[in-house]
């Protein structure tokens, strides 16, 4: 009986006794208060779909991150879009103070945001579920945390319209 309440007043094994804290171990492999920390927020990006063209496949994605991108008919831009009525250089999107802006670069044929054409170089706030015309090209925006997506524009579960000749 007396070796029993002696294991009581030591503990059970794997227990911490009184002067040992929660969590100091000389384990090199235990995890410091900077690990334990949550991360850092990832900036949005912008994932625009293409809903609706004479020229380009309904459902090609384009991402657009917080440094910002351009749209064009030719050359290098974040979206690329072979529609004789995108220009060569059309627009720039940009990202300040937690949202994405577009701007329309003086383009030939001009654009249009949620059924609004934008005059001259006028800039526009975009978000979640702004649709912006660019010639016969319809595209919808989705503006998620990160890498976050919802089912219109998640890979694979995207709803692609049927085209029938």
């Amino acid at each position: 009986m007396n070796s029993e309440i002696k294991k009581e007043e030591e503990g059970e094994e794997g227990e911490l006794d009184s002067s040992e804290s929660y969590g100091s171990t000389s384990d090199s492999s235990s995890t410091s208060e900077a690990d334990t920390e949550p991360p850092e927020a990832i900036p949005p990006c912008i994932r625009m779909v293409v809903v609706q063209s004479e020229v380009m496949t309904c459902g090609e994605l384009f991402i657009v991150t917080c440094m910002g991108g351009s749209v064009g008919r030719e050359g290098e831009h974040d979206v690329l879009l072979d529609d004789i009525g995108c220009s060569k250089s059309h627009a720039r999107i940009t990202y300040q103070d937690g949202k994405f802006y577009y701007q329309d670069q003086g383009s030939t044929n001009g654009s249009v945001i949620n059924d609004r054409r934008l005059k001259g170089d006028e800039t526009r706030e975009i978000g979640h579920g702004s649709r912006i015309t660019i010639g016969t090209t319809g595209l919808v925006c989705h503006v998620h945390p990160g890498i976050q997506t919802c089912l219109e524009c998640e890979p694979g579960l995207m709803k692609t319209p049927i085209v029938t000749p």
